[in-house]
């Protein structure tokens, strides 16, 4: 397993595998992430024509309790944003993906 911290970093990591020509590809990535990750614009990305699809089973690396215990906009944010989910207001895939929009923007 690789540590990318960033898309570029993922992106030239999958340019330099050796994939074999008469095969296709389906790749999953998984574990902890502090980048936004959008695998359409990954898969435009990269040059290996037989990958056809890119699957995103990443989680957020953020400790959301701890967040949202803080006294600051950003406890303020992640708090608002896990009532919701909660709630049942949004999925846990929209509140993931609005939460890491929202951290990496502070």
């Amino acid at each position: 397993m690789e540590n990318f911290n960033s898309k570029e970093d993922l992106i030239e990591y999958i340019n330099e595998k050796n994939f074999e020509d008469n095969k296709l590809y389906k790749i999953n990535l998984v574990g902890n992430r502090h980048f936004e990750i959008n695998t359409r614009e990954i898969l435009k990305l990269i040059s290996i024509y037989n990958v056809l699809k890119i699957k995103d089973l990443t989680k957020l690396k953020y400790d959301l309790e701890t967040i949202k215990n803080e006294n600051t906009l950003r406890g303020l944010f992640v708090k608002e944003a896990l009532e919701k989910l909660e709630n049942g207001i949004a999925t846990e895939e929209e509140i993931e993906k609005a939460i890491e929009i929202g951290l990496n923007c502070m």
